[in-house]
């Protein structure tokens, strides 16, 4: 069976911006950040259902699991990809292949075809319903919370403003969700580069950059800046 190669996609100027920035300023900012990539979460949901398929150990899933990702087998729009063929009853080499790993660590044939099956599945959810993005339902299920929260606990001495930036900043620590401050640091960071707040979030989505460690990233850089323009005022005295 033939399978057409997804083209290599362009980086836009708005990914150059975050891609630069992730390069410049990680290492100042990866304290604290379980999630920096969503690509990992989606990883995280793919043991869960190896892990808990009671037919795989819990290291061999975490192993496998690597592999899989080492391999291009379980990308979301892969999967999602590979279910319709299965859906199509079509033979799919995706699946095919997680199946032949999922034997080598002890499944059974059939098995492994069960949990092939399910970690396709899930990939189909997520690609017809969330833009194939994880982050996307979590970033919705986030900003419901901080509605709820906001309309119900009624802040008397916060303004909207406030009590909306404590409560992201809190589901940014607690939870580490994909969700933006959106505040003074990240507007005019992306005004310097000529961006609306809105097209920085597409982009991170584009790329699949944490909007949490996003925030931490813009708010590294401008705590650097600083520094350096006080290092060279008063160099200059």
């Amino acid at each position: 069976m033939d399978y057409e190669d997804e083209q290599a996609r362009p980086v836009t100027p708005e990914e150059y911006v975050l891609r630069r920035l992730i390069v410049q300023y990680c290492d100042d900012t990866l304290d604290g950040h379980r999630w920096l990539w969503e690509k990992d979460r989606w990883n995280e949901l793919v043991f869960s259902i190896l892990a808990w398929s009671g037919k795989v150990s819990e290291s061999d899933a975490r192993r496998v699991t690597h592999e899989m990702e080492a391999l291009d087998l379980i990308g979301i729009g892969t999967l999602a990809h590979a279910h319709e063929t299965r859906v199509a009853s079509k033979a799919s080499i995706t699946l095919e292949r997680i199946t032949e790993l999922l034997e080598e660590a002890g499944c059974a044939p059939e098995e492994g075809r069960k949990i092939a099956t399910a970690i396709a599945e899930a990939a189909s959810y997520f690609h017809k319903n969330h833009q194939g993005k994880v982050q996307v339902l979590f970033r919705r299920l986030g900003e419901a919370m901080i509605d709820e929260l906001q309309r119900d606990i009624n802040f008397s001495g916060l303004s909207s403003v406030e009590a909306e930036h404590a409560l992201v900043y809190w589901l940014q620590n607690v939870l580490n969700l994909p969700l933006s401050l959106k505040d003074d640091a990240v507007i005019e960071f992306a005004a310097e580069h000529s961006l609306a707040p809105e097209r920085l979030i597409d982009a991170a989505d584009s790329i699949g950059l944490n909007l949490a460690f996003l925030d931490d990233l813009i708010y590294s850089r401008k705590h650097r800046n600083r520094e350096n323009e006080e290092a060279r005022r008063h160099g200059s005295l």
